[in-house]
């Protein structure tokens, strides 16, 4: 029977790793997030639209950073938005938002996100921070920009809110209806 040599030592030569990025004023990402379930958030291939004034981002792929940092999938310059403030993700069949902040910011029909997430479900509101902006969720990924500040501020008065109540209302009498200007018989 011969007998073999073991091989020799594999010599491993020492490589820099890159230098980490400055922390900005957002929670520090990490390389393997978890999900609810116990795993890492996993790329997936699924729809996520976010229609924010104007603006509509389609994406294919989730997750999905939105914050003020350029580095963002969706930058919203908002002023009550962190670097990075919120993420967007799927996981056991349904859609999720997480809180990157830290601070527990991001709400779910007014329930902390934190920083494990909370599922969305049709018509739940998602409030990113207290200022806004908001969205509401309206199913198969698609998130629809909500005024906040009309749901908060209280409508302004008018002179007719100072009439008693059973009091009759009447037109005025120097109006002319533009339907019957134009559509006499």
């Amino acid at each position: 029977m011969v007998s073999q040599a073991p091989p020799p030592p594999i010599m491993e030569t020492p490589t820099e790793t890159p230098a980490e990025p400055p922390p900005s004023k957002s929670t520090p990402v990490k390389k393997e997030e978890v999900r609810p379930s116990g795993g890492a958030i996993e790329k997936k291939e699924v729809p996520l639209v976010i229609q924010y004034g104007p603006t509509l981002r389609s994406f294919k792929m989730v997750p999905v950073v939105i914050g003020r940092n350029p580095s963002c999938d969706v930058v919203l310059d908002h002023a009550s938005l962190l670097d990075r403030h919120a993420e967007f993700f799927f996981s056991d069949e349904q859609y999720w938002v997480r809180d990157l902040t830290g601070a527990g910011t991001v709400q779910i029909n007014r329930r902390p996100a934190g920083p494990s997430g909370l599922p969305v479900s049709m018509n739940d509101e998602l409030l990113l921070a207290p200022g806004g902006p908001a969205f509401r969720f309206l199913g198969q990924g698609r998130f629809v920009e909500l005024d906040v500040q009309a749901e908060q501020e209280p409508p302004e008065k008018t002179e007719d809110d100072d009439r008693q109540t059973g009091d009759e209302v009447t037109p005025p009498r120097d109006r002319k209806s533009l339907f019957k200007k134009y559509f006499r018989h």
